[in-house]
């Protein structure tokens, strides 16, 4: 079986320099030749001394700092071959857990640390949340043409909510991958329905808890040259009351690493409601919001509603 981290001879050494044109005069070898494997579903320690270059081994792999030399091969594919477009998909499958808590609540606070955090609200207020992540298995996820639409239909004790994956494989090899959806914990999800010119099925997801949210997953391929569309659908039970003035807060979460793709939002209320939003989104047939983008951030949107 081939690893899924492996390591060969890898070593940083960071130049020491001297006098006014900062000469070259020796090396300071930070890392000297470390080999490391790991399996999958393996977990693997790196035990050591403050200073002793652990933290230099995991940059070195992530490629934040550029190794002196050695091999790194993540899932079979050369690490150290990348171009920077490459790497930063690649990234998206690889997590670094920082030891310095201030840091960590100052990532969490600004949104960077790559967590996700179910904002509560009170006062007749839902606060929703949708991440799709999507991990390569195999083949290459830079030439797969992806569109987006999400679409909430809120009625009285209940929000159902659909995410349409437009999904193009434009290269000459087979793309693999796992797809997963987090939504608040309360959700409930439905098989997924797979659609493609030449079929129509649906598949159980795998479905855990995870903190506050609920994650639902498939593995999934595409054929050279083919496309693959599926839809994720899911529904919670909510004491959101249409009788009174109200609030829906949405958050669609992009996936760090990946180059911004196509969304469309669509949002279906009760009808006899007024409404504001933020941003401005287009009210089209009486009480459905339609709002386009391309999300190459985080997209956020609050909508608050009153009785006519």
């Amino acid at each position: 079986m081939s690893p899924l981290l492996e390591v060969k001879n890898l070593k940083k050494y960071f130049p020491v320099t001297s006098g006014f044109f900062k000469r070259v005069i020796g090396y300071y070898k930070a890392v000297d030749g470390v080999d490391i494997r790991i399996n999958a579903g393996e977990t693997f320690g790196l035990v050591g001394e403050s200073g002793c270059g652990k933290t230099t081994i995991g940059k070195s792999i992530l490629r934040l700092i550029e190794p002196t030399s050695g091999e790194i091969t993540l899932d079979g594919k050369d690490i150290r071959a990348m171009e920077s477009k490459e790497l930063r998909l690649e990234r998206k499958n690889i997590q670094i857990s920082l030891k310095n808590y201030q840091i960590m609540e100052l990532l969490a606070e600004l949104g960077w640390d790559g967590g996700l955090v179910n904002k509560e609200c009170s006062n007749n207020c839902y606060s929703d949340t949708v991440s799709l992540i999507e991990s390569t298995k195999e083949g290459n996820s830079t030439e797969v043409s992806r569109e987006y639409k999400f679409v909430a239909s809120l009625e009285e004790g209940l929000i159902k909510r659909k995410l349409f994956v437009f999904l193009e494989n434009n290269s000459n090899n087979v793309y693999s991958f796992y797809m997963r959806v987090l939504s608040p914990s309360e959700s409930g999800f439905s098989p997924v329905e797979i659609v493609t010119n030449e079929s129509e099925m649906s598949k159980s997801l795998e479905v855990r808890g995870v903190r506050s949210f609920k994650e639902a997953g498939i593995f999934e391929e595409i054929l050279a040259k083919k496309t693959k569309a599926l839809l994720f659908s899911w529904e919670s039970a909510t004491k959101l009351s249409y009788k009174e003035g109200g609030e829906y807060k949405l958050l669609v979460r992009k996936q760090a690493g990946m180059e911004g793709y196509p969304l469309e939002v669509e949002i279906m209320f009760p009808e006899n409601l007024t409404f504001t939003s933020t941003p401005p989104l287009a009210l089209t047939n009486g009480s459905n919001f339609v709002y386009n983008t391309e999300l190459s951030r985080d997209f956020v949107s609050r909508i608050f509603w009153k009785e006519k």
